[in-house]
């Protein structure tokens, strides 16, 4: 990419030297003062011309932000390839010239214009149009910056912005998000009928699933996944680029199909990114002091982004309440009857994850040896309909079951909440349904969300995010350089 940038000058600076080599020589010049003459008149505008284009890129390769780690390649580049192509230009080029110009030939060419080089139709016609433009120079200068500005504005109106295009490479990611609070058995099991249908596909030259957590980051810009029982994700390597997007196609279409028997998961395909990692190209931040009106007001976002027909797999970055139970203990009975909250907790402890009771030493690690409840015969904790008869010890050395001391509650909670600044903040995800950028639809998102915005109490705000973000942060970025 950066060399189609720098390719104009690459090419230029041959040209303008053997040109002027080949215009003294018409002139009737030696190859040897051709040769000379193109390297001091023509060296140092070519490189300030070089200097310039190699300065205007400066910003993007010294700019201090996470793409500047992407696109600092185009400042080196562009100035190695600017600076290389004048150093030939100056010195290979006029020797080349000079061994491979034949100067009777020239002038004899140049003999048939009456020893002018310019006096021929096209630079007769051309002089004519030069002269004229100076003779209206200010209808020019004021035609020009009408088609300059008018040019801004078709760009602006016209052109979508995209802060970086997809990676040309062949893997898939292929996110499967379980409801919160679900736990690695349930995982590999999902994970286990992914793997099936990959497969049996023909597209696919072969993938690897974890579970419980994503893949190690085997490229620079991967969205590495936090550690989650209830999320696994599949690196899968397609055949060529026609199958990578056929092979996402389809899965969409089976993840989404009410059919597919996944419409109890959260499942994401997208392909690799190039840039700083951004998950879903289009977010919205909801941020507030209160966690359940921040939900209502992510759900009226979420809302908004679902009728948009540029968007699919609408999600936020906290799942689900999850279930769970609240141990209300009886103080009065508890001290009646010798215990407290503090055994209560250890016993739950103890049932429920385990007590790290000694460690055996093998080599140079150390395992602890846990000392937990009961499991059932597919390795997880007994389940809660036992609770209330968990034995809480005494001082005195008897039992009593829990139900005795503590009133148990159930429940909903939040299992995941994210902060930002300290404050909770639900993001609303979404990806592209087609080819249109995300910024163009966030920008129309952000326009629906102002009426939203004017309602919303004191403390509460929703803010863009995703790869708009995060190509601002880039620009500002650029411009502080």
């Amino acid at each position: 990419g950066a060399l189609v940038i720098a390719l104009g000058l690459l090419v230029d600076d041959a040209i303008i030297a053997v040109e002027m080599m080949v215009v003294k020589m018409e002139q009737g010049w030696d190859r040897f003062k051709a040769a000379t003459f193109a390297y001091t008149s023509t060296a140092f505008p070519m490189l300030t011309g070089t200097l310039v284009t190699a300065a205007a890129f400066t910003p993007v390769g010294f700019s201090k932000s996470a793409a500047s780690e992407y696109t600092f390649s185009i400042f080196a580049v562009v100035s190695i390839a600017l600076g290389v192509s004048w150093l030939v230009a100056v010195v290979f080029t006029p020797y080349l010239g000079y061994k491979l110009l034949d100067p009777a030939k020239l002038v004899s060419l140049a003999q048939k214009h009456g020893e002018d080089i310019y006096n021929t139709p096209f630079y007769r016609r051309f002089r004519a149009t030069v002269t004229g433009c100076l003779r209206h120079r200010w209808k020019v200068i004021i035609a020009t910056v009408l088609l300059f500005v008018l040019s801004i504005v078709a760009f602006n109106k016209g052109v979508q912005k995209q802060f970086f295009p997809s990676s040309s490479r062949l893997e898939l990611l292929v996110d499967l998000w379980l409801p919160q609070g679900a736990s690695l058995v349930a995982t590999e099991h999902e994970v286990k009928r992914v793997e099936q249908l990959l497969a049996k596909d023909a597209n696919v030259s072969s993938f690897t699933c974890y579970i419980g957590n994503g893949t190690p980051r085997f490229f620079l810009s991967l969205d590495v996944k936090l550690f989650s029982d209830n999320f696994g994700q599949c690196v899968i390597m397609t055949r060529d680029f026609a199958a990578r997007e056929d092979l996402k196609h389809r899965l969409e279409q089976i993840f989404t199909s009410a059919t597919g028997g996944y419409s109890h998961l959260h499942p994401h395909v997208s392909r690799l990114e190039n840039g700083p990692p951004v998950g879903y190209p289009v977010q919205f931040r909801v941020s507030g002091a209160d966690v359940e009106q921040v939900r209502g007001i992510a759900e009226q976002v979420s809302a908004l982004m679902r009728a948009n027909p540029h968007l699919q797999d609408v999600s936020y970055d906290w799942n689900e309440k999850v279930k769970s139970v609240r141990v209300e203990v009886d103080q009065d009975k508890a001290r009646a009857l010798g215990t407290s909250s503090r055994e209560v907790a250890q016993a739950l402890q103890g049932w429920l994850n385990g007590i790290a009771l000694t460690q055996y030493r093998e080599g140079d690690q150390l395992i602890d040896i846990v000392f937990r409840g009961q499991k059932t015969s597919d390795g997880e904790a007994a389940g809660l309909d036992r609770l209330p008869d968990l034995d809480i010890a005494l001082a005195n050395g008897a039992h009593v079951p829990l139900a005795q001391v503590a009133k148990l509650v159930p429940t909903l909670e939040e299992g995941v909440i994210w902060r930002r600044n300290r404050v909770p903040t639900l993001t609303v995800l979404a990806d592209m349904r087609d080819k249109t950028q995300p910024a163009t639809v966030s920008g129309q998102l952000n326009t629906q969300l102002d009426t939203l915005r004017a309602r919303l109490p004191a403390g509460y705000h929703v803010e863009m995010g995703g790869s708009v973000e995060e190509a601002a942060k880039g620009e500002t970025a650029i411009k502080a350089v």
